[in-house]
């Protein structure tokens, strides 16, 4: 860097900038005053040199009248061209000090008083020769009165002064007025860019720095007149930063409402995230119970405390309408024990007032989102945005998850019972049997069929056997603890997983509970009715850990409860694979619910001609197990 203090001032774009400015400023009137300066020289010029014709040509005819001889003198115009031409009473030249064309001895003929005239003076002026001209013409009388032709008119004339002999005598004062201007406004320029020159650098560096997004204030700056533009400029930073601050907040919203299996765990997450950007005491999500409205689950972030416990809060119902009803959200700034009880908890984490934003999702309240302040904060209308904007993602979020549900639901849950439809229990089975291979845990799997469901369809209709079957439905579940699965396979078919069992004699306890629970009368459009079921059970790993053939063995041990006289269950033994299972009517019902019999057409030909004459329709029992049974193994037992 230049020792010079000033050399990186003077040096800057915005010095010379300053300068030629500055200059333009002080040369624009120095220009305009010497024009003017000029200008009256030269009316005065023109003014003396009239003079100075007038008097010249008085001298001459003076000089005439009492003959003697002319002294040019010393006139104040500096003539030293002057021109004498004296006319006769016609107009005639009588003397010419110089050669002067015919026509202009003839324009001043023209010019010349009559001959009795009186004396005057007549100032002239015309063009000739590429030049200006100026002249003065006085008549002399004659000396005999009679004599008319005796009169002289005395003419001098000499050319004007030209443009640039006038301009040449104000060069060295313009001169000097324009450098005197280009001093000043160089000194000028480097005063006003010492003074702003500085502050100005800081606000482009400011500036630069907002494009990096590290949102920074301007120190106080030293120059008043830029205090305005300072304070304009950090309130405008400060505005941008935590904007900037909100777009990442509500991005990672999006994020985590989106890409989470689960609302509760992306809750955990963006929650302090969004206290931070609100400042506030702690915020909060209740999210609403779909079969209980009045209850909820509250979701929270507090300062200075770690993740919080999630909480059950209950509602009034006049405060769910009041909220519901308030799409833009309100605020709660004195708590009523009994209308706001679900803000007790965010109370107690030291939030007194309160803005409440609600989540309708398919015109049902399904969460409330809710901002806690210590006191009352002042009026900001970001906060009205982020709350929307939050609330506004959230029932997004909620919508998709419960869609989801709607469609996992109708693709794994049978529609009657809710039970898991036969997909998600061979999922969840094969769960099973990759941790029991691994030697992780033991399970066995129960196949329930309930005996003569088809009397109750035949004799109390549809309707009376689907409400059976939800009774069954719900007896199974209550025989049953916490993870084991009870599924519906179809048509009147259970099945029972349990996980995590002991030993055989804690499944046999389990199956016994579930033939007591099922043989209890269940009362069908104001009627009891006495069912019983057949249930097969088979052990894993112990009776193996292939998925089919655990279903099959479980099929067999129930085919075998029901050959040993129905209600009753029945463990799945090696020898049963053996042997051929026999087909009774209870099969012979199962293949018909589940649409393994089926005809076949042999085709019948003309032997003389051999036309198609006709088809033989042949019945064939498809089994899942045991492939095509013939008409010979399974007509018997019809």
């Amino acid at each position: 860097m230049s020792g010079n203090p000033y050399s990186s001032i003077l040096s800057s774009g915005l010095t010379r900038r300053l300068w030629l400015i500055i200059s333009l400023a002080m040369l624009v009137p120095v220009s305009l005053a010497s024009l003017s300066r000029w200008f009256e020289a030269e009316d005065r010029r023109a003014n003396h040199q009239n003079q100075d014709l007038t008097a010249l040509s008085r001298d001459k005819a003076s000089s005439l009248m009492f003959n003697s001889r002319a002294v040019p003198g010393d006139y104040a115009s500096g003539l030293d061209g002057r021109y004498l031409v004296v006319l006769d009473g016609a107009g005639a030249a009588r003397f010419a000090s110089a050669p002067v064309p015919d026509e202009l001895i003839q324009l001043f003929g023209k010019r010349a008083p009559p001959g009795d005239a009186a004396g005057g003076t007549t100032i002239l002026a015309w063009y000739a020769s590429g030049r200006e001209w100026r002249g003065a013409m006085t008549r002399v009388p004659p000396t005999d009165p009679q004599d008319v032709l005796s009169a002289n008119t005395v003419v001098v004339f000499a050319p004007e002064a030209t443009f640039g002999a006038t301009l040449a005598d104000g060069v060295p004062m313009a001169l000097g007025l324009f450098a005197l201007a280009i001093v000043m406004s160089f000194a000028a320029a480097a005063v006003i860019a010492e003074r702003y020159l500085p502050p100005l650098r800081a606000l482009h560096r400011a500036i630069a720095r907002l494009r990096e997004r590290r949102f920074e204030t301007l120190p106080r700056l030293t120059v008043n007149e830029l205090a305005p533009l300072e304070r304009e400029f950090n309130v405008t930073s400060m505005s941008l930063q935590r904007d900037w601050r909100a777009f990442e907040v509500l991005g990672e919203v999006d994020r985590a409402l989106l890409a989470a299996s689960e609302i509760d765990r992306a809750l955990d997450i963006v929650l302090p995230k969004f206290r931070e950007l609100t400042r506030a005491q702690c915020v909060g999500v209740i999210l609403l119970d779909p079969t209980a409205h009045a209850h909820g689950r509250l979701f929270m972030a507090a300062l200075g405390a770690d993740e919080l416990p999630v909480q059950r809060v209950t509602f009034d119902p006049a405060m769910i309408a009041t909220v519901r009803e308030t799409p833009e959200g309100m605020t709660v700034a004195r708590l009523e024990e009994s209308r706001h009880a679900f803000l007790t908890s965010m109370r107690d984490a030291g939030a007194e007032f309160f803005w409440l934003w609600p989540v309708v999702d398919e015109d049902r309240l399904a969460a409330m989102l809710i901002v806690g302040y210590h006191g009352e904060p002042a009026r900001d209308p970001a906060i009205a945005d982020y709350g929307a904007a939050f609330a506004e993602r959230l029932r997004a979020a909620l919508s998709n998850s419960a869609r989801d549900e709607r469609l996992y639901r109708q693709a794994h849950y049978d529609p009657l019972t809710q039970l898991p439809n036969r997909a998600l229990f061979r999922d969840r089975l094969s769960q099973e049997l990759a941790a029991s291979a691994a030697g992780l845990s033991r399970g066995a799997l129960m196949y329930v069929d309930l005996d003569h469901f088809k009397r109750v369809n035949d004799t109390l209709g549809h309707s009376a056997g689907d409400q059976l079957l939800s009774i069954v439905a719900h007896r199974l579940k209550a025989c049953t603890k916490e993870g084991d699965t009870v599924a519906r396979l179809g048509g009147d078919e259970f099945t029972v997983l349990l996980r995590n069992v002991g030993d055989a004699e804690t499944v046999r306890l389990i199956a016994d509970r579930v033939i007591r629970s099922l043989a209890l009368p269940a009362n069908l459009s104001g009627r009891d009715h006495h069912m019983r079921a057949s249930v097969g059970v088979t052990l894993f790993p112990d009776d193996g850990t292939d998925l089919e053939d655990l279903i099959r063995q479980a099929d067999l041990a129930m085919y075998r409860a029901k050959a040993q006289g129905r209600g009753r269950a029945i463990f799945f033994e090696r020898e049963m694979a053996q042997r051929r299972a026999s087909f009774t009517d209870s099969g012979l019902h199962r293949a018909l619910r589940r649409r393994e019999l089926s005809l076949f057409y042999q085709p019948q030909f003309n032997l003389a001609d051999g036309r198609l004459c006709g088809v033989e329709a042949l019945l064939r029992w498809q089994t899942r197990y045991d492939g095509i049974k013939l008409p010979g193994e399974f007509i018997p037992a019809a």
